[in-house]
C-alpha cells in the first residue's frame, strides 16, 4: 500500500521535492506521476475511495490534490459522474507548443544578447559528447532537453522558469503518451536543432536564435501531431 511519506529523487524527469510537504501536495506530487507516466492514461477515471485507502489518508486531501490537478489541466471533472484524466488532442499539443514557442524564442534571443559565452561554450561541449554517447550513454546521462532548461537557467529568472516547468510537464506526458522513440534520422535533426540553438547564441546572434528556436519547436509540434490519429 502507498502512504504519504515525503518523497525524493526523480522519475522520468520529474523532480520530487525532499522537503516535508503536506497530505494534499504529496497526493499531488504520486497522482501528477502517475499521470504524467501514462501508468493513468487518458480518460481513465479516478476513485477517491480507493486512493483515500491506497494512500491512508481522508478524501480531503485527495479532493484537494484533484483540485489542483484540474487547475494544471491533468483532470476534469463532469458533474455527477466524478473526476477523469483528461484527455490529449491536437489542439493540446498546439497550444503547448504554441505556448512555449512564444517563451523560448525570447529566452532564446535574450541569452544571445546577455548570456555567458563561456558557459554556452560548455554546454555546447557537453551536448556534443552526449551525441557522441548515443547507443552508450549512461542511465544518468542528462536528457536532450537539458538544453531548453539550459536556456532558462541562463536567464536567471526563476517566475519564467517555474512557468516553463509547467510546460515541460506537459510534454513529459505526451512523451510518455505515445512513448516517442525517435528513429535515427528524426534523432540527428533533433540533435541538430538543439546544436544550431546553441551555436546561434555562442554566436550573440538573437535574430538567429529566435529563428532557430522556433524552427525545432514547429517540427517538433508536426511530429506529434502526426502521430495523434494513429493512437485514436
Amino acid at each position: 500500500m502507498a502512504t504519504l511519506a515525503p518523497a525524493s529523487g526523480s522519475e522520468g524527469g520529474i523532480v520530487i521535492p525532499t522537503a516535508p510537504k503536506s497530505k494534499k501536495e504529496v497526493a499531488y506530487e504520486i497522482l501528477k506521476l502517475r499521470i504524467l507516466s501514462n501508468e493513468y492514461k487518458p480518460g481513465m477515471p479516478i476513485n477517491e475511495n480507493s486512493l483515500s485507502q491506497e494512500l491512508a489518508v481522508s478524501k480531503t486531501p485527495i479532493r484537494e490534490a484533484l483540485q489542483q490537478l484540474e487547475r494544471d489541466g491533468f483532470i476534469e471533472t463532469v458533474s455527477g459522474r466524478g473526476s477523469f484524466v483528461t484527455h490529449i488532442t491536437i489542439d493540446d499539443i498546439r497550444e503547448v507548443f504554441e505556448s512555449r514557442e512564444i517563451l523560448e524564442c525570447g529566452a532564446a534571443s535574450r541569452v544571445a544578447l546577455v548570456g555567458d559565452k563561456e558557459l554556452i561554450r560548455i554546454k555546447k561541449q557537453e551536448f556534443e559528447r552526449s551525441i557522441a554517447l548515443d547507443g552508450e550513454r549512461p542511465a544518468d546521462a542528462p536528457e536532450r532537453d537539458d538544453v531548453h532548461i539550459f536556456i532558462f537557467q541562463m536567464l536567471g529568472n526563476r517566475k519564467l522558469s517555474f512557468i516553463y516547468q509547467q510546460f515541460m510537464d506537459q510534454i513529459i506526458r505526451l512523451r510518455n503518451y505515445f512513448n516517442v522513440r525517435f528513429d535515427a534520422e528524426r534523432t540527428a535533426r533533433y540533435d541538430q536543432e538543439h546544436l544550431r540553438i546553441l551555436d546561434a547564441m555562442l554566436e550573440g546572434d538573437p535574430q538567429k536564435a529566435e529563428e532557430t528556436t522556433r524552427t525545432h519547436l514547429r517540427n517538433a509540434t508536426e511530429y506529434l501531431t502526426g502521430l495523434l490519429p494513429l493512437r485514436r
